[in-house]
C-alpha cells in the first residue's frame, strides 16, 4: 500500500509539472526536461538493512532502494531531517533508484520513532546537542565503511555497489549532516580548533535546505576548504529554525570553493517542499506554484546532477551548465553556478 501511494504521488507530481510545459507546447517539455518520468529500472526496496558499530555500540537501520536488474551503480545515502526516519523521502530514493542509483536511507538516532519525543522537542535537541553534530556524520561514514558488510548480510546487493562513486544527499539535519561529511568545519564547544568531519570517500553532496553561519558550529569560515561538488536548494518560503531568512541557506553555496557548485532557489518553496508531502501543501510557499510541481524540479536538478558528478554523463553536465531549469519552470527556478 505504502509503495502505491509514493507511485500515485510521483504521479500527479510528474502530471501537474508536465501540465505547466504543456502551455509552451510539447516542444518545450523535450527541449528543457531532463528525465522528467521514473527510469527504466524496476525498484527493489530492503526495508530493514543494519550495520553495528562496535565503537559507539550502536546499530544504525537503514532502508535501501536498488534497480532490480544485475548491473553496477553509483551509490547516494540520504540523511533525513530531525525526527525524521529511514522511511522518509521515499519518493526521492524510488526516482533515484529508477534511474540506475543505489539509495541507502538511515534512521539516525534523533528519530522520533526511536526517541518519542515531539517534534518541537527534537529541533530543540537537534539545535543543542552537540554529540548529534558528531553522531551523524560518523552515521554516514559507518555505512561507506560497511557497503561490503551489506552486501555480505544482503544478496541482492552483491554486484550492484559501485564503491567509488559515492554522493550523500540531506534535507535540513540532514543537510547539515552531508555539509560535515562534505568539508564544512564545525566550530565545537571545548575544541581549540576547527573540527572536520569529512570523509574524502565521498564524491559529490547534494544540500536541500542547509543551514548557514551562527548555528550547530558553523561559522562564516566552515566552508573555505569546502572542495567537493555540491548542490544547494531552498526557497523563500524556507525559514531557519531561529526564524532566519531563506537568504541564510545560501552560505555554504556562496562562501565554498569556487567550481562545481550549483544553487537552486524554487519559489513557492517551503521547508517541506521538498518531500512533496502533506505538510508542504499545508504549510504554502510565496506563489501560487503547486508543491507536486515544485517536488518535480527538486527530481530534476537533482537527477540531473547525479548523473553529472557520479556517472560523468556529459549531456547532465551540459544540461546543467544551460539554461534549461529556468526555462523549465517558466522562471520559477533560479539556478547560479560557481
Amino acid at each position: 500500500m505504502r509503495r502505491t501511494a509514493t507511485i500515485i504521488v510521483i504521479a500527479l507530481g510528474l502530471a501537474a509539472l508536465s501540465a505547466v510545459l504543456a502551455q509552451d507546447g510539447p516542444e518545450n517539455l523535450e527541449a528543457h526536461a531532463w528525465k522528467l518520468s521514473p527510469g527504466p529500472y524496476q525498484v527493489t526496496t530492503i526495508d530493514e538493512a543494519f550495520l553495528y558499530d562496535a565503537d559507539r555500540d550502536k546499530t544504525l537501520p537503514l532502508k535501501i532502494y536498488y534497480p532490480a536488474e544485475q548491473a553496477e551503480y553509483p551509490i547516494i545515502i540520504f540523511s533525513h531531517g530531525a525526527g525524521g526516519s529511514k522511511d522518509g523521502k521515499a519518493g526521492l530514493g524510488e526516482f533515484w533508484a529508477s534511474h540506475g542509483y543505489v539509495c541507502i536511507h538511515p534512521t539516525h538516532a534523533d528519530s522520533i520513532s526511536l526517541t518519542g519525543l515531539s517534534l518541537r522537542e527534537t529541533v530543540v535537541q537537534a539545535l543543542t546537542d552537540v554529540q548529534s553534530w558528531r553522531d551523524r556524520p560518523a552515521d554516514i561514514s559507518l555505512i561507506i565503511n560497511g557497503f561490503a558488510e551489506l552486501q555480505r548480510l544482503n544478496e541482492d546487493l552483491q554486484g550492484r555497489m559501485d564503491f567509488e562513486k559515492v554522493g550523500v544527499a540531506g534535507h535540513s539535519f540532514g543537510a547539515f549532516t552531508t555539509q560535515a561529511i562534505g568539508g564544512a568545519v564545525l566550530d565545537l564547544p571545548g575544541s581549540d580548533e576547527p573540527v572536520s568531519l569529512a570523509d574524502e570517500r565521498v564524491t559529490a553532496t547534494l544540500l536541500l535546505s542547509p543551514q548557514g553561519p551562527g548555528q550547530m558550529g558553523l561559522t562564516e569560515d566552515s566552508w573555505a576548504n569546502y572542495t567537493l561538488p555540491m548542490m544547494s536548494m531552498t526557497g523563500p518560503a524556507d525559514k531557519g529554525a531561529k526564524g532566519q531568512d531563506a537568504t541564510w541557506r545560501v552560505a555554504a553555496f556562496d562562501s565554498s570553493v569556487e567550481g562545481d557548485k550549483y544553487f537552486v532557489w524554487i519559489e513557492g518553496a517551503n521547508h517541506f517542499s521538498f518531500s512533496g508531502g502533506a505538510l508542504a501543501a499545508l504549510i504554502g510557499g510565496t506563489s501560487a506554484v503547486q508543491q507536486p510541481v515544485i517536488l518535480g524540479w527538486v527530481k530534476q536538478a537533482s537527477l540531473a546532477y547525479w548523473d553529472a558528478y557520479l556517472k560523468g554523463d556529459e549531456e547532465a553536465m551540459a544540461y546543467l551548465q544551460s539554461d534549461s531549469l529556468v526555462t523549465l519552470s517558466s522562471g520559477a527556478i533560479d539556478l547560479r553556478r560557481r
